[in-house]
């Protein structure tokens, strides 16, 4: 592998955020990365799975709440295919879900908010037994 490869592929990761690590004090690289990647409230969320019960797909709401605002449910797609808006989201598997996806235009909106929250709510009726 190419010198610097394995740094630019964890400045990817970390969504762009550069350092320099050839410092004997690690302090400010650490609090820039932690600053950046802590500060979004993130694309993607893992639903709790609980045995032998499963998630009724239809029964889970997703809302975006911004800082000091009113919540607001965002409406599902049908995979990432169907992805067009900016508050779309997914699940990973519609048959069994897991985890909740926002679209990457409701990413770029809504979860590189650093004020904003999303919640992830399963209804009355939102857990089948197995």
């Amino acid at each position: 592998m190419k010198p610097g490869v394995q740094h630019q592929r964890l400045v990817a990761l970390t969504g762009g955020v550069l350092d320099s690590i050839c410092r004997d004090n690690w302090s400010p690289v650490l609090t820039n990365l932690a600053s950046t990647v802590v500060a979004s409230i993130g694309c993607e969320y893992t639903i709790p799975r609980a045995e032998n019960v499963r998630i009724d797909a239809d029964k889970v709401l997703v809302r975006y709440t911004p800082a000091g605002g009113t919540p607001e449910p965002l409406p599902r797609v049908r995979g990432a295919a169907k992805c067009a808006g900016d508050k779309d989201w997914y699940y990973d598997n519609d048959a069994d879900p897991t985890r909740v996806l926002l679209c990457p235009k409701a990413c770029e909106s809504l979860g590189k908010s650093a004020t904003g929250k999303i919640d992830v709510l399963i209804a009355c009726g939102g857990l089948i037994p197995r």
